[in-house]
């Protein structure tokens, strides 16, 4: 009778990894945006390759989360 037990860890295990990865997901959509309107709109700052400093680090901050998220979805097997 143990297995009911089980059961619903390898449930909420599974939901934990679904939720972590939407999170990460919905920060790396939310960084891509926002970086994209701070470089519209910011006439004035720093600049790297003619966009603000600030949007080139918050895009490069997205792109390394959503390069880890698809690295662990691949690592699972699981598309």
């Amino acid at each position: 009778m143990g297995s009911g037990h089980e059961a619903r860890e390898d449930l909420s295990h599974r939901r934990d990894k679904v939720v972590n990865r939407l999170v990460v997901a919905v920060i790396a959509a939310a960084g891509v945006l926002g970086s994209s309107i701070m470089g519209f709109f910011a006439g004035s700052g720093p600049q790297i390759w003619g966009l603000h400093f600030l949007s080139v680090i918050g895009f490069s901050v997205s792109a390394m989360l959503g390069f880890w998220l698809v690295w662990g979805v691949i690592r699972s097997g699981r598309l």
